[in-house]
């Protein structure tokens, strides 16, 4: 039954003890556990839900873009205000690099089947982001992002160009 689908799907997203009709996953019973990483929720909803559809994954990755853009944002404000040149220049790098990730995925899969390789997906770089944020290594994850976002962006071109050759032969 698709409710019940839906009903399991929340409850796995607010965390295994969370207490029916709470929304708030701090406030939840449970919230510690975790449950599948950034990005991963609303399409597990919609896969428990079988509310699969095209339209569904263009938009869960649009708004992943939003998403970025928002965090690369408030980097860019931060360093800019704060003169700190070279870590506004890492995080214009890594933001780049993040945006053709997806734009490459996006033309690959135009050509070949699937496109997800690479060692900097989106996952890694938000849980990199948060990780530097919170415990106050930021300049290292920067330089992190910005080197592995590009060597992803290569990797991805890479494998589309050995995937369409091998198709072709």
């Amino acid at each position: 039954d698709r409710r019940s689908a839906l009903r399991e799907a929340e409850v796995g997203r607010r965390g295994a003890g969370a207490e029916p009709g709470r929304s708030d996953p701090l406030l939840s019973p449970g919230a510690d556990r975790p449950r599948g990483g950034p990005g991963r929720s609303s399409g597990a909803v919609a896969r428990a839900a079988r509310c699969v559809s095209a339209f569904g994954a263009f938009t869960d990755s649009v708004v992943d873009r939003y998403t970025d853009l928002i965090i690369y944002s408030g980097l860019i404000i931060f360093y800019l205000r704060t003169h700190h040149y070279v870590f506004f220049a890492l995080v214009l790098v890594a933001l780049y690099g993040s945006l053709l990730i997806s734009y490459i995925r996006a033309r690959a899969e135009l050509v070949i089947e699937k496109c997800d390789v690479g060692i900097m997906e989106r996952p890694e770089r938000i849980i990199l982001i948060a990780c530097g944020s919170l415990f106050n290594f930021m300049p290292l994850a920067l330089w992190l992002l910005a080197i592995l976002t590009q060597i992803t962006a290569i990797q991805r071109i890479y494998y589309t160009y050995q995937q369409a050759v091998t198709k072709h032969q």
